[in-house]
């Protein structure tokens, strides 16, 4: 439908091209141009059309659906079961068995005895003598300093004061010298000597024996015994659930399409005066149209 469109359209646009064009100032007087010739062409166009078609679709729908689930519970069973139990029993039993005995026994040792005698022994010990002697010294009164106190008072007057008395005294001291000397000291002493002695000793001694006794022991009797136990089992209990699940519908509806048709046309074209210019024109080289050099120039 292209091809043909622009075909036409070219021819169209030529035309017009030649009866627009002014006419020049020396021109106004020509007699005026006589109405250009037309002719009858086929042209093979597209014409869009319209169509029903039926086709299938698919969409997406929610249904709910029933469907079996088990879950896992535990269910008592109540099973008998033989359990072995153990008892204590008492029996006397005859046994020989080794005892540590002590046997007495004298025995002969050598120890030693301490003897004791008493000794003559000088010593000497020291004491310390004084040996000083007395001395006299001249040391201060107490008396005679308030004397010269109260002298000195009662002659302040006095242009020409008598001398003051003394305020010491003589007193007689002794002085000590003391001197260490030995002396000898004669004394008893009682001496410890240590002496062997052969001594008779009553002692133990431990033996080994073997003796039969009774003894009371315990023993473990097992016994039988049937009891019930409950036990639990795990079973897998079937239930109905409801989910929601997608699921594709197929589904038919009718479409309406549009496809181009091709068909010839009659249409009305002003005749050209050259021959060639139809016959040139419909010329095709390539993608685009052109007039033929030969036929035209």
């Amino acid at each position: 439908m292209l091809r043909f469109t622009v075909r036409k359209a070219a021819l169209v646009g030529a035309v017009l091209a030649a009866v627009a064009t002014p006419l020049r100032a020396d021109d106004c007087c020509s007699p005026a141009p006589c109405a250009p010739a037309m002719r009858t062409v086929q042209v093979t166009e597209c014409v869009p059309e319209t169509y029903q078609v039926r086709r299938t679709v698919y969409h997406t729908e929610c249904r709910q659906e029933t469907y079996t689930a088990y879950r896992c519970e535990c269910v008592p069973v109540v099973t008998p079961q033989v359990v072995t139990c153990y008892k204590n029993v008492s029996e006397i039993k005859e046994v020989v068995r080794r005892v540590c005995v002590n046997v007495p026994c004298v025995e002969e040792r050598t120890v030693m005895k301490p003897c004791w005698t008493t000794q003559t022994v000088t010593t000497y010990c020291t004491k310390t003598v004084d040996r000083g002697h007395y001395e006299c010294r001249e040391v201060p009164s107490h008396r005679a300093a308030c004397k010269a106190k109260m002298h000195k008072w009662h002659h302040r007057h006095d242009c020409c004061p008598p001398p003051c008395p003394p305020c010491t005294k003589t007193v007689k001291c002794w002085v000590p010298c003391k001197v260490c000397e030995q002396y000898p000291v004669t004394k008893c002493v009682k001496v410890c000597t240590m002496r062997p002695e052969v001594v008779r000793v009553c002692s133990c001694r431990q033996e080994w024996r073997e003796e039969r006794c009774q003894v009371t022991c315990c023993r473990c009797v097992p016994y039988q015994v049937t009891r019930q136990c409950t036990t639990y089992v795990t079973r897998q209990v079937p239930y109905q659930c409801t989910r929601t699940v997608s699921v594709c519908v197929p589904r038919e509806e009718m479409v309406t399409c549009t496809r181009y048709v091709t068909r010839c046309v009659a249409r009305q074209v002003p005749a050209c005066d050259n021959c060639c210019v139809t016959t040139c024109c419909s010329k095709k080289h390539g993608h685009r149209w052109s007039r033929s050099r030969k036929c035209c120039d």
